[in-house]
């Protein structure tokens, strides 16, 4: 049965199903996800696992976590999937490279309406952007109260039917 809902999540995030505009969170509501599951626990890795497994959130099998599995698996390395009012977020936990990171997915509506949000909630200076196809990578250097040395990896696709962005915190351990 947790398979199939783990199926049911990716089918629905991969596939952008026709949904109304009300079920699309609000710019500001993911980034407050993002702040309080990623942000305020970026030096504690194992409470954002113990709040997942608290709030019974679906563990995404590995091989199906591909908007938001690193690229080097460190061994904290997990994904889940909920739901939150009206909106679908994954989220990814890990510590490789001598880095702890953590990664919000959701859908967006107004991606310069997630941006401003996001320079409202940190104090941050865009030091790279980057487009691949149609993926478009920013890297902000971000001062948090963990470290002053942070990164926010802002992913995202403007193109129609694929408007999914992936906010990432990263710090040195």
């Amino acid at each position: 049965m947790n398979r199939l809902l783990v199926y049911a999540f990716i089918f629905f995030l991969f596939l952008n199903l026709r949904v109304n505009s009300n079920e699309i969170i609000p710019e500001r509501e993911t980034l407050v996800q993002f702040d309080g599951i990623c942000v305020q626990n970026i030096d504690r890795l194992d409470h954002i696992s113990q709040t997942a497994s608290n709030l019974n959130w679906i563990k995404i099998p590995p091989g199906q976590d591909a908007m938001i599995a690193p690229r080097v698996k460190g061994p904290s390395y997990q994904s889940w999937g909920y739901r939150y009012k009206n909106g679908i977020f994954l989220i990814g936990i890990n510590d490789a490279e001598n880095k702890n990171a953590c990664t919000l997915a959701a859908k967006y509506s107004d991606l310069n309406n997630f941006k401003r949000n996001l320079i409202d909630f940190y104090d941050i200076k865009l030091i790279n952007k980057s487009s691949q196809g149609m993926q478009t990578s920013e890297i902000y250097k971000a001062n948090f109260q963990q470290s002053d040395q942070g990164l926010i990896v802002l992913t995202y696709s403007a193109e129609v039917g694929y408007k999914f962005i992936s906010t990432t915190v990263m710090v040195s351990k």
